[in-house]
């Protein structure tokens, strides 16, 4: 069998390429086995490495952890030792000041032996003085010589009591500057005069501003309450009323309290036109008196329990009737507005009033600033227009009993007309 050129040459190139693929197979492979040999060399001496250097770790961990404990205890001492030493020096400390103490109690308080030595110690030494005094006595007595005392001290000069009886003399004269002021500007005081309760200026329903309580009957009413406060002199004092003068008296029969009748009045000035006055009467007047001098002040039947109707007389007019039928007048509730205290100079310096009723207490400065030596006294009443209004407002005034000529003494005005 015959085969073509061609296919020769075919086979043999086939040939020459499986043996060169065979060969560069086989270098290959050597190639890798030589790489495979130094990988194993370069594992088995890492390995060799790892395991050398863990112990080698491990050492050096152990001695530096020997050393931190070293340091830790060191310092834990060194702590300890600076609290203990601290906590000893504080003792120590204590120590010193109990002691201290206890030498200083000892000091002040002996010890039983030592104290029975002192108190004999010191009974000895009384009982010597007391002997060479007792000697000393004798002697003087049997030499008959008396020990005289420095003249300047017996008979001290003018010039050495001059010191004192100028300082005597200025204080003295501080006391009475210091009595003088306070008893010029307030109205002497009887010592023998006693303290009364007196409410000067009460409405009954006679006044038509009168607030009634239904299913009581007023004027009883008035005198129990006012006694139960304590108020010792009552005055009813209706605005041109004496309707319930005598229901009132006859009501405060059987109590011991003292009514006095009166009026309530509003006149007129130069620089005021409402100026209330209260008016006072005696005990023994009614109701038919008190309108006598009604009539006499000209004052209208309408203007009966009336408050806006106004005397339109002259206050010397009205002073002159009512204290020529045995009455008194005192001004009140003058420093309730600056109009009315307009009034105040006028009714102090022209007309001798020296008892007024104010509303506030701090107006009293006022009249201190102006009238120094004034000799006033100064009250306040209730005003009550109502049951529950009595005995609000209470004054209290020395007085020698309490009747209407005990406060007729203590309310003469001044300039005697």
């Amino acid at each position: 069998m015959r085969h073509s050129t061609q296919e020769i040459k075919k086979q043999k190139a086939a040939l020459i390429k499986t043996a060169k693929t065979l060969k560069a197979k086989k270098k290959q492979k050597t190639i890798d086995l030589r790489l495979g040999a130094k990988k194993n060399a370069a594992k088995k001496s890492a390995t060799a490495k790892s395991k050398t250097a863990p112990a080698k770790s491990k050492q050096t961990r152990q001695a530096k952890g020997k050393l931190a404990s070293k340091d830790l205890k060191g310092k834990i001492l060194k702590t300890a030792v600076k609290k203990v030493s601290s906590a000893a020096q504080r003792a120590v400390g204590k120590g010193q000041k109990l002691a201290r103490k206890i030498e200083k109690v000892t000091r002040a308080t002996p010890p039983l032996s030592r104290r029975v030595a002192l108190v004999k110690a010191e009974k000895i030494r009384q009982a010597t003085l007391a002997k060479q005094r007792k000697e000393m006595q004798q002697r003087m007595a049997e030499e008959k010589t008396d020990v005289a005392l420095p003249v300047y001290l017996t008979t001290p000069t003018k010039k050495m009591l001059k010191v004192f009886r100028h300082a005597k003399r200025k204080q003295d004269k501080v006391l009475a500057a210091k009595k003088g002021s306070a008893r010029g500007f307030l109205a002497k005081v009887d010592k023998s005069a006693k303290r009364y309760v007196v409410d000067l200026r009460i409405h009954t329903p006679a006044t038509d501003s009168y607030l009634a309580t239904g299913g009581i009957e007023p004027n009883q009413a008035l005198v129990r309450l006012a006694k139960a406060k304590g108020v010792d002199l009552l005055a009813v004092t209706d605005l041109y009323s004496a309707a319930s003068v005598d229901e009132v008296k006859q009501a405060g029969q059987d109590m011991k309290i003292t009514i006095l009748p009166g009026v309530e009045i509003v006149c007129e000035m130069a620089s005021c036109s409402d100026i209330p006055f209260v008016c006072l009467f005696p005990e023994y007047y009614g109701r038919e008196e008190i309108e006598r001098v009604l009539r006499l002040l000209d004052v209208p039947g309408e203007a009966e329990g009336h408050s806006n109707y106004l005397l339109r007389r002259d206050l010397r007019d009205v002073l002159r009737i009512v204290e020529g039928q045995g009455g008194l007048m005192i001004p009140s509730h003058v420093d309730k507005t600056p109009i009315r205290q307009l009034a105040i100079p006028s009714l102090v310096e022209d007309y001798g009033f020296h008892l007024f009723d104010l509303v506030y207490e701090d107006n009293v400065s006022y009249f201190k600033e102006n009238w120094p030596n004034g000799g006033f006294t100064f009250s306040s009443f209730s005003n009550a227009n109502s049951l529950a209004q009595v005995g609000t407002r209470l004054a209290k005034l020395r007085l020698k009993d309490a009747t209407f000529a005990a406060l007729k003494d203590i309310t003469k005005r001044r300039d005697g007309e």
